[in-house]
């Protein structure tokens, strides 16, 4: 009996892991976007969540039966009687016995259904700072989604409803999601509220910070040329089957389509880096999403130093390895090399002055721009600032939170 209710401990540690890491950086752009700093405590409730969302799976709909399961049964099993749990009990004490393993484990069963939703009411109050009102209403939810799920049969995957959908469940766990939201001042008040995070003053822009904000615009330079390609491209051969109702584009379309590459890189450059730049702060998007920003001598850049910022780091990063395909394609020799080579410095020398010399990064120190959190307020404008006027230096600061 013991192993019945123990297997699923290693399984929720080794599933919550994964299921952490693969939530971990839009957990980390939550937190700088909505704080502007990271928060160790709420990666660290967001890890127990992580685990907690995988036992809660395994505890209530694993091991998946054989489907021969439902050989001769088809429909969901339901116990609608509130209250039937106690009447068990006390039939099966009265026939075998309080010491009994049977009427034990009859017992258990309620008791464990509040024990599981206990940690739901604590992490849904200690991380959205919501009240009781809002952690019962979601254990009751959760409870009647599970209820559901096995009454259903995974939703029609099973023929029959393999798990009994019992309304009794359905209170027991919904009571521990209270019991854990009562408790959650006294055992989860180490967690941060978000309200009490936001409020905070804003925080000089660390190099974890920067780096995946640097690590975000990378991804999405890298990829908008193909995509904006590939649309074009199936828009392409939607209108040709429209229009002739052939399926395959004849060799005048794909000489075209092979056209739309520079217009794709082009076209991608344009709005991952140049209209960026040019728009609102100048920051670019993997910086709007970490919510950092440059500033030139406290203000908003000119245009000009806007686009220094952007077009010498960037800017080489997205053209360079599409140039080199090009060229490789038009077999020009040494080009592709240089190009890629210089994608590969711009990468390297990103990393190196972030690290080591300049959390600005190599696109701040090229345009003297000084990247601070997004609600930095902007000096106050006395006089138009001209662009020979001197990089803005902040005071220093001796801490480096998330370096």
């Amino acid at each position: 009996m013991i192993e019945t209710w123990t297997w699923q401990i290693p399984f929720a540690l080794v599933g919550g892991t994964v299921v952490f890491l693969g939530v971990l950086v839009p957990a980390l752009l939550v937190q700088y976007s909505a704080y502007g700093r990271l928060s160790l405590t709420r990666l660290l409730g967001t890890a127990a969540l992580s685990v907690y969302g995988v036992a809660l799976v395994a505890y209530t709909l694993l091991p998946l039966p054989d489907p021969s399961v439902c050989v001769g049964r088809n429909g969901g099993a339901l116990q609608v009687i509130p209250g039937a749990v106690i009447a068990d009990i006390a039939r099966i004490v009265g026939e075998n016995g309080i010491g009994s393993s049977f009427a034990l484990a009859t017992i258990a069963q309620p008791l464990l259904n509040i024990v599981l939703f206990i940690p739901l009411g604590l992490l849904v109050r200690a991380m959205t700072g919501r009240g009781i009102p809002t952690a019962i209403l979601l254990g009751l939810a959760a409870s009647l989604l599970i209820e559901t799920t096995q009454y259903t049969g995974l939703w029609g995957i099973y023929d029959c409803g393999y798990r009994v959908a019992d309304v009794d469940d359905l209170l027991t766990n919904t009571a521990g999601a209270l019991v854990g939201a009562v408790a959650a001042p006294f055992v989860a008040g180490w967690v941060p509220r978000p309200a009490a995070l936001a409020a905070l003053p804003p925080q000089p822009v660390t190099r974890i910070r920067r780096l995946l904000g640097s690590a975000l615009d990378a991804a999405l330079i890298s990829v908008m040329p193909a995509m904006l390609h590939t649309v074009a491209v199936l828009a392409m051969a939607l209108v040709w089957t429209v229009a002739t109702g052939a399926r395959e584009l004849p060799d005048a379309a794909l000489t075209t389509a092979a056209l739309l590459q520079p217009v794709a890189l082009l076209a991608g450059v344009l709005l991952t880096v140049v209209l960026p730049a040019l728009r609102g702060s100048g920051a670019s998007p993997g910086q709007r999403l970490v919510a950092i920003r440059p500033l030139w001598d406290g203000r908003r850049g000119s245009r000009r130093r806007r686009l220094l910022r952007a077009l010498p780091v960037a800017g080489v990063y997205a053209l360079a390895p599409g140039l080199a395909d090009l060229a490789a394609g038009a077999h020009v020799p040494l080009v592709p090399s240089l190009l890629n080579a210089a994608a590969a410095a711009v990468v390297l020398g990103t990393l190196v002055v972030v690290l080591f010399v300049d959390r600005n990064g190599l696109s701040g120190r090229i345009s003297g721009a000084q990247m601070v959190d997004r609600r930095t307020p902007t000096t106050p404008s006395i006089s138009t600032p001209s662009d020979s006027t001197p990089p803005y230096s902040p005071p220093s600061i001796s801490t480096d939170a998330g370096s």
